[in-house]
């Protein structure tokens, strides 16, 4: 069934007036630097003055509908918001775009025109550029798809549902994409569906180090860089300082690029329902949240040019208050 996204006008006034009323805490003091202790006053300030006085929803809302042609469907009693865009090609590949955290279905938007019709889309390609029948939906619980039981609220579940809602747009066999939270359904969807879906594209998997028992001497050349980082602070074997110096579950180190959320993650996973009271009834803890998540670079950041701008960061902020709250959508 198409479907035009549309938030209440009560919910909206409702958001305005909590900006108003917004009290920030002071900084922290001791932090050897500003962002050591989180998101500071100086960079949230303006963010929230720039979301009561500047930003404009009903402008962003116009936009998206005109953009991303949207549907709802209903699987296994669960209204699943997703956006679809067919390819004219004859030879286009079925995509399944999955967005990660804190993304949101929006996240297609900037790519859709050039994954659906790349010859057309600038820089032109030639006749012989792939194309993709483009299927990028809400997680369950996000956006405008509705929440599920907590016993299905899984990756498996969810990679389940979205399995069953390519089957009914035609789909059988498909390639799907996925960073973060989307890579784990992705990876999930392969496992438990390989035959239909048949391949996974990526940008940013979590790599475990390397272990001893299955490859001694790339473990070895590992603890080797280890060791050489810790007293020279100099990268070998080809490794990153990020990846010689992360943690990954367990205490075991980890070689990922996908840590930008891990310590707000970490705070809302341990105690998910105490988090949930702040964040859904703050828009700008939520603001705050979320800047602390993605951990743009301050100077792009302030470029609507930048993929991580503000322009970006407030309609994924407002999609994100919209899935913990019980508001008219």
């Amino acid at each position: 069934m198409p479907y035009r996204m549309h938030v209440s006008h009560k919910y909206l006034d409702l958001t305005k007036r909590k900006l108003e009323l917004t009290r920030l805490p002071r900084d922290a003091r001791n932090a050897p630097q500003r962002n050591d202790a989180g998101v500071s006053k100086l960079d949230l300030e303006p963010l929230i003055d720039h979301w009561m006085e500047k930003y404009e929803w009903r402008a962003q809302e116009t936009f998206y509908n005109d953009t991303l042609p949207q549907f709802r469907i209903a699987i296994n009693g669960t209204r699943l918001h997703f956006v679809h865009k067919r390819s004219q090609s004859p030879a286009a590949i079925p995509l399944l775009f999955v967005h990660g955290w804190p993304e949101s279905f929006i996240a297609v938007s900037k790519v859709i025109d050039a994954l659906s019709n790349p010859i057309a889309t600038p820089p032109r390609g030639d006749e012989n550029v792939q194309s993709f029948h483009v299927v990028a939906p809400s997680i369950p619980g996000f956006g405008f798809s509705d929440p599920v039981a907590e016993t299905a609220n899984n990756m498996q579940a969810t990679a389940d549902i979205f399995n069953e809602m390519m089957a009914d747009l035609g789909y059988h066999q498909y390639i799907c994409h996925g960073t973060e939270w989307g890579f784990g359904i992705c990876r999930a969807l392969a496992l438990a569906h390989p035959e239909s879906c048949i391949a996974i594209h990526t940008v940013n998997p979590e790599v475990p180090a390397p272990r001893l028992e299955i490859s001694a001497l790339v473990w070895l050349k590992y603890r080797i860089a280890k060791l050489i980082y810790a007293v020279l602070q100099r990268s070998t074997f080809g490794y990153t300082p990020e990846e010689l110096t992360q943690a990954g579950s367990g205490g075991a180190p980890a070689l990922s690029t996908a840590t930008r959320a891990s310590s707000s993650t970490r705070i809302a996973s341990k105690r998910p329902q105490t988090a949930a009271y702040a964040l859904c009834d703050s828009p700008p803890g939520l603001l705050a949240y979320m800047l602390d998540s993605i951990q743009p670079p301050s100077v792009a950041f302030k470029t609507s040019s930048h993929p991580q701008s503000v322009e970006s960061l407030h309609p994924s902020t407002k999609l994100q208050s919209l899935g913990l709250g019980d508001v008219q959508r």
